[in-house]
C-alpha cells in the first residue's frame, strides 16, 4: 500500500508551506532590521550634540558635513533623474511610429 504521504501533491503543498514560511521569517527580519535602523538614526543627533559639548567638532565642521550630504542628496536626485530620462529614451525607441 502507498503512503499518503508520498502523493506528488502533497509534496508541493509541503514544498509551497516551507517556502511561505521562509518568506515570512524573510519579511520579519527585514522589519527588524528596520527598526534597528530607526533607533541607530536616532541616536545621531545625540552623538552631535555630544560631540559639540566636548569640544571634538565646531561650526564649521557641522557645516561641511551638512554641505556634503546636501551635495549627496543633489546628485542623487540628477542620477535619479538621468536614468528615468534614458529609460524613457529607451520606451520610445522600442515603440516605433509614436513620437
Amino acid at each position: 500500500m502507498r503512503d499518503v504521504a508520498d502523493h506528488p501533491s502533497d509534496i508541493v503543498w509541503r514544498t509551497k508551506r516551507v517556502i511561505f514560511a521562509a518568506e515570512q521569517e524573510n519579511v520579519a527580519e527585514i522589519a527588524a532590521n528596520r527598526a534597528k535602523l530607526v533607533l541607530a538614526e536616532a541616536e545621531v543627533p545625540k552623538a552631535m550634540a555630544d560631540a559639540f559639548r566636548s569640544g571634538n567638532i565646531g561650526i564649521m565642521d557641522y557645516q561641511r558635513l551638512k554641505n556634503i550630504e546636501s551635495d549627496t542628496r543633489m546628485r542623487s536626485q540628477i542620477a535619479a533623474g538621468e536614468e528615468s530620462h534614458i529609460n524613457e529614451q529607451r520606451e520610445r525607441k522600442q515603440q516605433p511610429g509614436q513620437s
